[in-house]
């Protein structure tokens, strides 16, 4: 869930210098099944095979993540600022059951 970006500035020459985007991703650690679908993955990949949809998927398409399964944290992030700094909250009530790791990206 991307939050917010911003743009740095050179201040003498007003020159645009870099941009940053800020978000929140859940985890769910990798467990029995995160094991057994790697095990798959990996098998299908080094016989030169098609992964299965169903493995596809649940690696949200991608390769396997050594953090886990990334977990949708919409519901439990939100954007917050005030005059003088702005950011995001982290809303612990609603954060997703079986999300064990969160992670704060910074990305220039």
């Amino acid at each position: 869930m991307c939050l917010y970006s911003c743009t740095g500035f050179n201040n003498k020459e007003k020159e645009n210098i870099m941009g940053l985007t800020t978000y929140v991703q859940g985890f769910k650690m990798p467990d029995k099944e995160w094991r057994d679908m790697k095990a798959i993955f990996d098998l299908c990949t080094e016989k030169g095979v098609s992964v299965p949809e169903e493995v596809l998927n649940y690696f949200n398409g991608g390769y396997p993540d050594p953090a886990g399964i990334q977990i949708d944290m919409k519901e439990s992030v939100r954007e917050w600022g005030n005059s003088y700094s702005d950011g995001f909250e982290i809303d612990v009530n609603k954060i997703p059951k079986g999300v064990n790791v969160i992670r704060f990206v910074n990305s220039y």
